[in-house]
């Protein structure tokens, strides 16, 4: 986007709100400033902002110091609705290779499927799972176990961008408990950069993982 705009490339940009450009006022306001200087109109649904009125940059710091907010009640509800889909056994997470997903309620006509969803053994992939795992055992290279991954089409974890196996993907397949009939979920926390924005992951206290 920031490529985007920098180019002059689009005329409009529409976002149902200020914290779906960042969840950090400075930033936010900072885009929007360039949309502006670059000819770009900018119309932020939910929070009444639309650059092309002429208190725009009061609505939009508003509204963006508001989103950058530490939501502390929003943080502990979702915690405990994944620690309630985790004590049913439903999915928690993306999906991991040799899994399916099962909606609780199938998809019907002009409807989608609902959850919670529940992670099933998909019966098809078990045995290349199994062999990754041999293959490992008797000394065979993580590079080759993942170019026999990939050869037999073996799906990545869901969010992944290359169907290629690496060696870290191979690694942190024979790394994962659930195989060995043990899962644990909130292994790692993301904490944020206050200089950046980003977040980056780091070990969870012992007491706060789930198993």
């Amino acid at each position: 986007v920031w490529e985007g705009l920098g180019r002059g490339k689009w005329d409009l940009v529409l976002a149902v709100e200020a914290s779906r450009f960042y969840r950090d006022d400075v930033w936010c306001v900072d885009l929007v400033r360039l949309a502006v200087d670059r000819g770009a109109r900018v119309i932020c649904i939910g929070d009444f902002v639309d650059t092309a009125d002429p208190d725009w940059e009061d609505r939009l710091k508003e509204a963006a110091r508001f989103a950058a907010m530490s939501n502390r009640h929003c943080s502990m509800r979702v915690k405990r609705g994944h620690e309630e889909l985790w004590d049913a056994g439903a999915a928690v997470g993306l999906l991991k290779p040799g899994f399916y997903r099962v909606p609780s309620v199938p998809a019907k006509a002009g409807e989608r499927a609902k959850g919670p969803f529940y992670d099933q053994v998909d019966l098809k992939w078990q045995p290349i799972i199994k062999e990754a795992y041999e293959r490992i055992a008797a000394g065979e290279s993580p590079r080759l176990v993942g170019l026999w991954l990939t050869e037999q089409g073996l799906p990545k974890v869901a969010n992944s961008k290359s169907p290629v196996w690496s060696d870290d993907n191979v690694k942190a397949l024979i790394r994962r408990t659930v195989y060995r009939g043990a899962e644990s979920y909130r292994d790692s926390i993301a904490t944020k950069e206050l200089t950046t924005g980003k977040h980056s992951p780091k070990e969870n206290a012992p007491e706060e993982v789930l198993y």
